[in-house]
């Protein structure tokens, strides 16, 4: 056992068994636990919140609310490892406990612990989150119902992270799971399930399920400006994920026009700078491109960028794709030295940013190896 980790232990056990331990002793311990948890080192969390609840039990008895609290955090360290065995008789225990005063504690705790996931993500810790939310699913759902809406965001949350993983199969199905328990839960035009049908496009999309995805979508609009109006962000969210599939399905021009009504309508509905309008923008460009207007996709293509930049950093996920973007453009314009040069950049963001086998990283890789000059 490593001297850090026995000192760590040390410090659990010690505040654990203190009868008369403050709260920021108490508060201290679970510290200690989580921190070990953020770090991925699940066998020495386990064993250390182990110690906690054994020492929670018999000092203050197997229903008091620290020792609750204890066990729960033991459950969500065993259920990210997948210890599904171990974790199922404690599930069953605590099932009862939402009937029950001390059920409000279960519940501050799952939703303490959607929020420290969703920071994960939030930072792009995505390997680090996915398997924190299948932990946070498994608990919600048996305790709280498949169908809660707590659920279901922590299913969102999954379903975000394996796209950015580059898990597109396993994101569809996620997802086509949160559909499914919408439409039975508030009915098929309701605004959480015409969300849901959106991110199954999008998901369609990376896949490179096009048809699929542009049917989904075009029956989503009509409804979505019926229940919610045209300027709703779901009708708004629905228009930009249609634009985008056209491009992929080859309708360059009514890409173009489908972008050129929706951008005004971001503009004053979200803001100049906000990704949604820059998505857009991005999209306008793309379309433009393929209609043959490379000069006035390239222009769009660097004014977008340079907010992005600017507002959202040089290594933010869209921020690189925005490079990558550029540099097919400046490909297509036999610009091939600038071309190269954020076709580069991108290559780089991604690798640090996805990691070297995500989809993105790949398709950067091999623009930058179509624009490089051959060594003579």
């Amino acid at each position: 056992m490593k001297p850090l980790f026995v000192c760590l232990v040390l410090l659990v056990t010690c505040c654990a068994h203190a009868e008369d331990a403050t709260a920021d002793t108490r508060t201290q311990a679970y510290e200690t636990i989580q921190a070990l948890r953020d770090a991925g080192k699940y066998p020495e969390a386990e064993q250390a919140a182990r110690v906690m609840v054994a020492a929670r039990q018999k000092i203050l008895g197997s229903g008091h609310s620290e020792t609750l609290r204890a066990k729960i955090m033991l459950l969500g360290i065993l259920l990210v490892q997948e210890k599904r065995a171990e974790a199922e008789p404690m599930l069953k225990d605590l099932q009862p406990v939402l009937t029950q005063v001390s059920g409000a504690e279960l519940r501050d705790y799952l939703l303490n612990q959607g929020g420290r996931v969703r920071a994960q993500m939030e930072r792009g810790q995505y390997a680090a989150a996915e398997p924190e939310f299948r932990s946070l699913i498994a608990m919600e759902e048996r305790l709280l119902g498949a169908e809660h809406h707590d659920t279901l965001l922590a299913r969102s949350g999954r379903v975000s992270c394996l796209l950015e993983l580059g898990m597109y199969d396993e994101a569809e199905q996620e997802q086509r799971t949160v559909l499914a328990s919408r439409e039975r839960a508030h009915g098929p035009d309701d605004r959480l399930t015409l969300q849901a049908r959106c991110s199954l496009a999008t998901i369609l999309i990376h896949e490179a399920k096009y048809a699929e995805a542009e049917a989904l979508v075009r029956d989503v609009i009509p409804i979505s400006v019926r229940r919610l109006g045209p300027e709703h962000s779901t009708t708004l969210y629905a228009l930009s994920i249609l634009a985008s599939v056209l491009v992929y399905n080859e309708k360059f021009f009514e890409a173009e026009q489908v972008n050129r009504a929706l951008i005004p309508l971001q503009t004053r509905v979200f803001g100049p700078e906000h990704l949604n309008t820059l998505s857009s923008r991005s999209q306008l460009a793309k379309a433009l491109l393929d209609e043959g207007k490379a000069e006035e996709a390239e222009k769009e293509h660097r004014a977008v960028l340079a907010i992005r930049e600017r507002v959202y950093g040089v290594e933010q996920v869209d921020t690189l794709q925005n490079c990558y973007n550029l540099a097919l453009c400046l490909q297509a314009e036999k610009k091939t030295s600038e071309a190269l040069t954020f076709a580069q950049r991108a290559l780089a963001g991604r690798v640090k940013v996805l990691g070297r086998d995500h989809p993105n990283t790949v398709k950067s890789k091999l623009l930058v190896k179509s624009l490089e000059v051959p060594k003579s």
